[in-house]
């Protein structure tokens, strides 16, 4: 018996992509880690709410 324990797609995980409050650091954290059991290997930050993805798109982040 063979068993292929792997994702047929390349891209897999998941967006934060919608108005509200961000998500906080720590549950950034806790995503990458539900993620990484579930083997996702994508986090895509677009919140609508920040002001780096809206108004201020032209302007880098600040460091």
């Amino acid at each position: 018996m063979r068993i292929n324990d792997y994702a047929t797609a390349k891209w897999r995980g998941i967006i934060e992509g919608y108005y509200g409050i961000p998500y906080s650091n720590e549950d950034i954290m806790s995503l990458m880690e539900f993620g990484s059991d579930f083997k996702m290997n994508t986090f895509i930050y677009a919140p609508k709410d920040d002001p780096y993805h809206n108004s201020k798109w032209r302007e880098p982040y600040p460091q």
